[in-house]
């Protein structure tokens, strides 16, 4: 006979096995769920006459052994499907939480180590144009320019000059500048 017991600390028990347990109906016994896949009894009813094998992890989450539910992989990591843990995310890629793949970091933007949440902006004066997911971020040219997030750098036109702060400003009086020239 086969019998439903709550315990006290708010796990389920069918029959004699506990959450982040399989059943064998053949053998009558309980066996462990392996990291990456977990089993819950909560909300069953009926008395286990039929073998319940462990359920996987999806991807995006994780398990530990013998567990009742599945965690979601935090930001700057990522899981395939019945994982036992995330992994980082490479440089050049980021993620949300929960998703099965690292996402590229689009030109203009980059992530130099592992584990990102998401991709930076390369600074004013710097550009990426990677569409493969940079890890840096380029220095312009002498004699050309950018903003945050640039993707390309431009060249100051004629009568501009590359200032301190990195943008094309117009040549004091008397003085003058070709295109793409300090």
């Amino acid at each position: 006979m086969i019998l439903l017991f709550v315990l006290a600390l708010g796990q389920y028990v069918k029959g004699d096995c506990l959450e982040g347990y399989g059943y064998n109906s053949e053998t009558q016994t309980c066996f462990e769920c392996d990291a990456g896949t977990y089993m819950s009894y909560e909300n069953t009813t009926e008395d286990l006459t039929y073998s319940v094998g462990c359920r996987p992890c999806p991807a995006g989450e994780f398990s530990g052994a013998a567990a009742s539910s599945c965690f979601t992989c935090p930001a700057g990591r990522y899981s395939w499907a019945q994982a036992a843990s995330c992994s980082y995310c490479e440089a050049g890629r980021y993620s949300p939480p929960g998703v099965r793949d690292c996402i590229l970091c689009a030109p203009g933007l980059y992530s130099s180590g592992a584990g990102f949440s998401e991709c930076l902006e390369c600074p004013a004066g710097t550009f990426s144009s990677s569409y493969t997911g940079a890890i840096s971020c380029t220095n312009c040219p002498v004699g050309y320019w950018s903003v945050s997030g640039s993707k390309r750098c431009t060249a100051c036109t004629f009568g501009e000059f590359l200032d301190e702060n990195k943008t094309c400003s117009t040549c004091p009086s008397g003085t003058f500048s070709i295109q793409g020239e300090v």
